[in-house]
């Protein structure tokens, strides 16, 4: 449904839009476009990006590119490398965009160094993310209670359950709405 509105030229729905209207349809987005593989995934975002790029809207070809980009880090393999370019995107990106694209840069780098075994330098990403979302409310940053989950979850893999504990009640503490927390009782019950 997403991908057709944009391809029948229906623009307003997020060109220059504030970040959690544009976040909202790329997940959206993502859901459609993961339906049809992960080739295919890759070839959205590239044309959904080449089309924001002609539209003018900097931070919506952002977004777009590290949808396209975490399309990629998770179709590699455990002996795949990612390539030098994605990642200096990536890093621009970290420095460079909104605070809520830096916290999705670095969260993105979290996850490709967790993928590669990296653990200090992912959990660094992690950290850095938080640091960028940690202030924002759920409706200014609506990936807010899947990050947290995630920080708390590699600090339990570690089993430092202290730390682990502190960022699963933040995620359901602080600005989160629970009626929008992704498999709540399973959280809830890791939490336990």
């Amino acid at each position: 449904v997403c991908f057709h509105a944009i391809a029948d030229g229906d623009s307003t729905a997020i060109l220059f839009k504030g970040y959690t209207v544009q976040c909202r349809f790329l997940d959206s987005l993502n859901q459609e476009l993961n339906e049809k593989g992960q080739n295919q995934a890759i070839t959205g975002f590239q044309n959904l990006e080449k089309w924001a790029t002609k539209k003018g809207d900097q931070n919506l070809v952002f977004a777009i590119q590290l949808n396209r980009l975490n399309h990629q880090l998770l179709g590699l393999d455990s002996g795949d490398d990612y390539n030098n370019r994605n990642l200096a995107v990536i890093v621009a990106l970290s420095k460079n965009g909104s605070n809520e694209i830096r916290a999705d840069a670095f969260q993105l780098l979290g996850e490709y160094y967790w993928k590669t075994k990296n653990y200090p330098l992912a959990i660094e990403n992690y950290l850095y993310a938080y640091n960028c979302y940690k202030d924002l409310t759920f409706n200014e940053y609506p990936h807010k209670s899947d990050f947290l989950y995630t920080l708390g979850g590699k600090y339990y893999f570690f089993r430092d359950f202290d730390t682990a504990k502190k960022y699963f009640l933040e995620m359901w503490t602080k600005n989160i709405n629970p009626n929008h927390v992704n498999n709540g009782i399973s959280k809830l019950n890791t939490l336990a």
